[in-house]
């Protein structure tokens, strides 16, 4: 059975609270969120990041270490990269 995960992502545009696959890469959870919140901008101009470490995106929830009902943060690349 694959498991799922609570989580919460923080983006500029808002924010969503769901369950997630566990088994699905970052990347994937991430365009499911700028898809809900109407974010236009492409996926590559952001970046997901957790106590404040930016994440591989290739890489499962589960490989990661995601803890249940996180909370991640969304942002623009070139904010995180100053």
């Amino acid at each position: 059975m694959i498991k799922r995960l609570f989580l919460q992502f923080d983006t500029p545009a808002g924010h969503i609270l769901d369950l997630f696959r566990s088994d699905q890469p970052l990347q994937a959870a991430k365009h499911t969120v700028l898809h809900y919140l109407k974010l236009g901008a492409s996926a590559e101009e952001f970046v997901v990041t957790f106590d404040g470490d930016i994440l591989d995106e290739s890489q499962t929830l589960a490989s990661l270490g995601i803890p249940e009902v996180a909370a991640l943060v969304i942002e623009h690349r070139d904010t995180k990269n100053r």
